[in-house]
């Protein structure tokens, strides 16, 4: 990430002679911001004296010590205008900037907690404003990362090697808020309804909404996309969707029925989404800008007014032409329909009552019955796709389920019991309340079961689910990330409020919960760490797949226009994770089990593709996200994972010991499924073929009536 970043900023420096670029007008240009451990100095800068006035490096965009090593030092302030270099370097010229430096809060502490809530990763988000902008930053040669293109042959030549992941945000792809916003407000907030109690009252201790609480610099408030949407109806909505701002965690979690998409409090508590939150201490995080109690517009702000005063009425002045030329079409429309009337009328009058033999009476039979003919083909050609797509469908299933056994069959259970305590030496190993749990299961002195404060614990979500390939398994780990990876899985909220406890003034109390088991055994607990409650979760509602011991969830699957599932996919990430024997029979208190809470709150609908080719492809189908086991990800629509695969904590294999069907009956199933699909095949070719020449000759025969007519009409 750090070299990314550093690799664009390099870029624009062998652009500039000057490395101070004054402003080229009073255009909006997109701006890339720089890091440099300094105080703006507004003597130079004049149009610096925004809502982001004095503002300096180490006070706000600072990465605390403790960061990881790679992340030191990348963002700050800024160091000059560069938009005219930036707009004409073919590389970067898409680039708006870094979500950390495209939006102000006035308050250090919340500027701080939403930095923890979205994540280093999201913080250091690069923001294009199209997909052709997220392309040029890398390329692939079949499959493989092309290191010596792009940013990274940029920063090869400077001596500078790209590691890990990065993430790209598109702001054409993204879902837009669609409502209105509030009235006269130059920052263009959203207009959402505040939370009501069933009095209707709004909550104690409600501040507002993130996405409202961020202020949108002058430089960007006019910065929008082809289609018209703004930074904070695309990016910061995308961001914190309807996320609330509470002053405590007691008003938080007293308002905990009325939070919808999460919700965070000014003394540190974060609910991600209902039934996910996390506890433990505040962590040094990447932070939003802050305002200075100094405001005041630029003269470029009022120009950019009359300028848009100016395409207000240009808009007006197309309305009017539009509504012109709707008038002008429907009134086209009318005499179209009038002259088709009289010509009916004409053709009733000319053979007011056709003997059955007649010339035109055959035709029109004919006619109908051609076009009848054709109906039946193409209704029985979309039943034999339907057909064949289920049994697709079904071998995918089926090979898919032959992996796992012959898998489970060629490893020992000693080679099993050894991976499976690997993975729990590499869990006891981090510092962290994952960690913890995983020592207290290893120490068997006393069973987590029976302690009070974790025995509400059902594990952690590393362990709860297998994968029969470790290539996926790594894929899998690295688009949840460690934290989710290392989340605590509880199954009731009760569970949650045991494992930490908070004085009067919202400050942990470490002589109790979790810190006082760690402490006791020689441990401490640093920084944040998920826990996921399983009552709380908003479980799966559909159907499962009938006769399946693991419980798969019946999701439909992709399809292209013509029917067709989309090449190379493999299916749903949710459906490819094994629960174990022990576990696929738990269930909630309301009688949910871990696939369709867990994990379908992890992944929902997330797509799984062989290549990045092929998931590229089938873009238009994601609505969820996806994943190829070549390494590619896309988190969401316009959410992007750039870059080299992470190292991660895995899910575990799949142990040998399973009571799946023997292997050759499923081959035999999946045998017969090949012959019907082949079957399947062949009545498809066969009955294009029918309506193919169905549709000759109908087009003959309408040709042949139109002749008649003519030759009549003479």
């Amino acid at each position: 990430m750090a070299a990314f970043l550093s690799s664009i900023c390099w870029a624009v420096r062998i652009i500039l002679d000057n490395p101070r670029v004054p402003q080229i007008g009073d255009d909006i240009h997109v701006r890339l911001w720089f890091v440099e451990e300094r105080t703006i100095d507004h003597e130079e800068h004049p149009l610096y004296y925004t809502a982001t006035e004095s503002v300096t490096e180490k006070e706000d965009t600072q990465i605390d010590e403790g960061t990881s090593e790679h992340l030191n030092g990348l963002l700050c302030q800024l160091k000059a205008h560069i938009e005219y270099a930036v707009s004409h370097n073919p590389l970067v010229k898409d680039v708006l900037g870094i979500v950390a430096t495209l939006g102000n809060v006035h308050d250090e502490n919340l500027s701080r907690l939403l930095g923890e809530y979205l994540g280093t990763k999201a913080m250091f988000a690069v923001v294009c404003k199209t997909l052709d902008g997220v392309k040029a930053l890398e390329s692939y040669d079949e499959g493989v990362l092309n290191t010596d293109s792009d940013l990274h042959g940029i920063g090869s030549s400077l001596g500078r090697i790209l590691k890990g992941r990065f993430r790209v945000i598109c702001l054409e792809d993204l879902r837009p808020y669609d409502g209105e916003f509030i009235a006269g407000d130059l920052q263009r907030r959203l207009d959402l309804l505040k939370p009501k109690l069933p009095g209707g009252e709004i909550p104690r201790g409600f501040v507002g909404y993130a996405v409202n609480l961020v202020n949108v610099d002058n430089k960007n408030l006019f910065c929008v996309t082809t289609s018209g949407h703004g930074l904070r109806e695309t990016l910061f909505y995308n961001l914190f969707s309807h996320l609330q701002v509470y002053r405590t965690r007691e008003d938080m979690q007293q308002a905990l029925p009325f939070i919808t998409d999460g919700a965070v409090s000014l003394d540190g508590g974060i609910i991600r989404t209902p039934g996910v939150f996390d506890l433990g201490d505040r962590e040094a995080q990447v932070k939003f800008q802050r305002i200075s109690g100094k405001s005041s517009l630029p003269e470029s702000f009022y120009k950019i007014e009359n300028s848009l005063e100016s395409k207000i009425r240009d808009q007006e002045s197309l309305l009017a032409n539009i509504c012109q030329t709707q008038s002008l079409l429907d009134e086209a429309k009318s005499n179209y329909e009038m002259k088709k009337g009289d010509f009916l009328h004409f053709l009733a009058q000319r053979s007011p009552a056709q003997p059955q033999d007649s010339p035109t009476k055959t035709y029109e039979d004919d006619l109908q019955k051609l076009g009848l003919r054709v109906k039946q083909h193409e209704d029985h050609l979309k039943f034999l796709r339907t057909q064949i797509n289920i049994i697709k469908g079904s071998i995918q299933d089926l090979q898919v389920t032959i992996r796992k056994h012959t898998s489970t069959e060629s490893v020992s259970e000693n080679e099993d019991a050894r991976s499976e305590e690997g993975t729990y030496e590499q869990l006891i190993q981090e510092k962290s309340a994952a960690g913890l749990i995983c020592q207290l299961n290893a120490l068997h002195e006393t069973p987590v079961s029976q302690n009070p404060v974790v025995k509400d614990v059902l594990g952690i979500v590393a362990t709860l689910g297998n994968v029969d390939d470790d290539n996926f398994s790594r894929l899998l780990a690295e688009y949840l990330g460690k934290k989710v990876m290392l989340a605590l899985v509880c199954q009731t909220f009760d569970g949650v409020k045991a494992l930490e406890a908070y004085d009067e003034g919202g400050v942990i109390n470490r002589n109790s919960g979790l810190h006082e088991i760690a402490s006791s055994i020689g441990r401490t607990l640093e920084g944040r760490y998920h826990v996921i409650c399983l009552d709380e979760l908003t479980p799966y509602a559909g159907n499962f797949l009938p006769d399946d011991p693991q419980k798969r969830l019946d999701l439909l699957n992709p399809e292209l226009p013509g029917g067709e599932i989309p090449f190379g996919f493999i299916g749903y990430a949710v459906n490819l994770v094994f629960i174990d024997y022990q576990n696929v029979s738990w269930v909630t208190t309301s009688g949910h089990g871990l696939r369709e809470t867990l994990f379908y709150h992890l992944f929902s609908h997330l797509q799984v593709y062989r290549t990045m080719e092929d998931m590229c492809k089938a873009l238009p189908l994601i609505k969820h996200g996806a994943v190829s086991l070549d390494g590619g990800i896309i988190r969401s629509p316009g959410v992007f994972d750039l870059g080299d695969w992470e190292a991660q904590v895995k899910f575990q294999g799949i142990s040998g010991k399973s009571s799946l069907p023997e292997n050759y009956k499923i081959k035999s199933i999946l045998k017969g499924k090949f012959w019907e699909k082949k079957r399947l095949q062949n009545d498809i070719r066969r009955e294009q073929s029918f309506l193919d020449q169905a549709m000759d000759n109908l087009e003959i025969k309408k040709r042949e009536f139109v002749r008649f007519l003519a030759q009549d009409f003479q």
